[in-house]
């Protein structure tokens, strides 16, 4: 038996039993009667004597994709919200990401630099004053000593030093896609937000609307505008 509405495609619990009784969608309000092939639409009135049912929530079928379809239809701002938000954030925070991975290799260049001076220091503290029988210990520590800086120099800072360059580039080019992914984003927020703006909007969604696009227009202002003016 057919269980959608001819109207809207929205899904009912038909069976044989109900045959011959009359209702109305839920969804779109159409006059239905149940006969020996299921749904059907009713011309004229409504009839006396209607059964009430209530429609399949869910599912993957063909009445639950069309309710799906007919929902994006009906409320396409939302939608359009929602996407732009997620490719927004997602933009975002990954450029943000990328950023932190540079300052983080950074931050250890910086860290055993700070450790080979901090060592020199407490070196030429110790070996100040050197007496005749700390000779021998001050050549085996100062050996050591300069063991570890031209192992540092030589090896260890220059390979921290080619990570940070690889972040880097990695973050340049990567930055081209997130500028990409912002604009669009952007795209479809401003699209939804001027959607909420429609007078047949709630006043909320028009009190919305007004904030993502203000919001929009000042965040443009600031990242194209006022910091690039100041590099």
């Amino acid at each position: 038996m057919n269980n959608a509405c001819p109207n809207c495609g929205t899904v009912y619990n038909i069976t044989p039993q109900l045959i011959g009784r009359s209702t109305t969608c839920k969804k779109c309000g159409a006059a239905l009667v149940i006969d020996a092939s299921g749904l059907q639409l009713a011309g004229g009135e409504r009839p006396e004597g209607q059964f009430d049912f209530q429609p399949v929530k869910g599912g993957f079928g063909k009445g639950g994709f069309g309710n799906v379809l007919q929902f994006f239809k009906e409320d396409l701002p939302t939608w359009l919200f929602r996407v732009g938000v997620l490719i927004a954030i997602i933009c975002l925070f990954f450029a943000l990401l990328d950023k932190a991975k540079v300052d983080r290799r950074l931050a250890k260049v910086e860290a055993g630099d700070n450790k080979q001076r901090r060592l020199d220091e407490e070196f030429q503290r110790k070996f100040q004053n050197p007496e005749k029988g700390d000779k021998e210990s001050f050549e085996s520590e100062r050996k050591e000593r300069d063991k570890a800086r031209k192992n540092w120099q030589t090896i260890e800072k220059p390979k921290l030093q080619e990570e940070v360059d690889s972040a880097r580039y990695s973050a340049r080019t990567w930055g081209y896609w997130y500028t990409w992914g912002m604009m669009w984003g952007f795209l479809f927020l401003g699209y939804a937000a001027l959607g909420y703006l429609a007078p047949e909007q709630a006043t909320i969604r028009r009190i919305v609307g007004s904030i993502v696009l203000c919001g929009m227009i000042l965040f443009i202002f600031i990242r194209f505008v006022f910091i690039e003016s100041v590099r």
